[in-house]
């Protein structure tokens, strides 16, 4: 069965009518869905909507102003002459206590639609902004399923501001993945002591986030940093991390890839990582005011650093100096290491270390 793909339009879309998927025009009411009072995945529609154009192969979702719990499903079947949808999920709703409905359409913003992202996805939905969004007051939460969330044309990335002094995602007790393409990241918040790209927050430690061509941070709308917290495993691909007011990644307890990236201008360390394993690969760090790479705490696996160029950085090229011993050593192959503040690579990968310390670095 098709799963809905949750399209989100700012200059055309609707918070009060609209699910997001479905028809392209919305089928919706005011005060017109109700289960009669008993817990159903029937939902009666009282204003006589025409749904002949609702698909029922799973890929159609309804919204319900419901007061609170679920307010998203995606749609299973439709009877238009009783006027009533299938829903996968059950609902309960009095007759008496109708509550508005929208099927199709686009939705308006990603900040009026928290539910959405917090818990009612479900596996394998997707999320698709056609246009830049505003985010306000505090990060939105990620209750994590196994989905994506991005620019719905490939090559075209959209922007989402916090103009809150906080993140823009915070996932916070996921179990699964979420991969999120093509997107920016930015802060218009004066004060930038939580202005994150992503936080994770409880539960860090159970899901993967899979981050493609994505932005992270603005010369003028800067972020604080791309990304705080701990998770199961990280991927970073074709990213940018530039301007964040302190390092551009900064990721601890977490196996980490950073593959085919660019890390610069950032205000201190442009990669900082402690503990588990690491794979950084065809990256460019340069231009920030720290060490290009700080690897704060020995990792407890591998920290392999390939074809990177390391230049231009105020401290060292990378610095292995507050990392406790033991564990694996750290690996450096084919890297082009110059012009750095400090020393090309600084550090003690001495006996205390399982393995051999550097091979056909250069």
């Amino acid at each position: 069965m098709a799963e809905p793909v949750i399209v989100f339009n700012n200059g055309s879309g609707s918070d009060t009518i609209a699910s997001g998927a479905g028809p392209g025009t919305p089928v919706n009411g005011t005060g017109a869905a109700h289960t009669n009072g008993a817990s159903s995945t029937t939902i009666t529609l009282t204003n006589s909507p025409d749904l002949s154009a609702v698909a029922t192969d799973g890929s159609a979702a309804i919204w319900l102003a419901t007061a609170s719990g679920r307010r998203w499903s995606k749609i299973t079947g439709v009877d238009d002459g009783a006027d009533t949808v299938t829903t996968e999920d059950s609902f309960n709703i009095a007759s008496g206590s109708a509550v508005d409905y929208g099927i199709g359409g686009k939705r308006k913003t990603l900040d009026s639609s928290r539910e959405l992202l917090g818990g009612d996805i479900k596996d394998e939905w997707a999320v698709e902004l056609e246009d830049d969004q505003t985010v306000t007051t505090s990060a939105i939460s990620i209750d994590v399923e196994r989905y994506s969330i991005g620019s719905s044309v490939v090559g075209t990335e959209r922007t989402i501001t916090q103009s809150a002094n906080a993140a823009v995602f915070d996932f916070s007790s996921g179990t699964d993945q979420v991969v999120v393409h093509v997107l920016k990241f930015q802060n218009s918040n004066g004060t930038k002591s939580s202005a994150y790209g992503v936080i994770a927050t409880t539960g860090g430690s159970s899901f993967e986030m899979r981050f493609e061509r994505c932005t992270f941070g603005d010369s003028v709308n800067t972020l604080n940093q791309a990304f705080d917290g701990t998770c199961r495993q990280m991927m970073l691909c074709d990213c940018e991390i530039l301007d964040c007011t302190g390092p551009g990644i900064d990721i601890t307890n977490t196996n980490v890839g950073i593959i085919g990236c660019s890390v610069h201008d950032n205000g201190s360390a442009g990669i900082q990582i402690a503990n588990r394993s690491y794979t950084i690969l065809d990256s460019l760090v340069y231009g920030n005011g720290g060490d290009g790479l700080t690897v704060k705490a020995q990792p407890q696996e591998t920290l392999i650093v390939k074809n990177c160029p390391i230049r231009d950085n105020t401290g060292d090229g990378i610095d292995f100096t507050s990392s406790s011993a033991g564990g694996e050593a750290p690996v450096v192959i084919s890297c082009n290491i110059t012009a750095n503040g400090g020393y090309g690579v600084r550090g003690d990968w001495s006996s205390s270390h399982t393995s051999a310390g550097f091979l056909d670095w250069c």
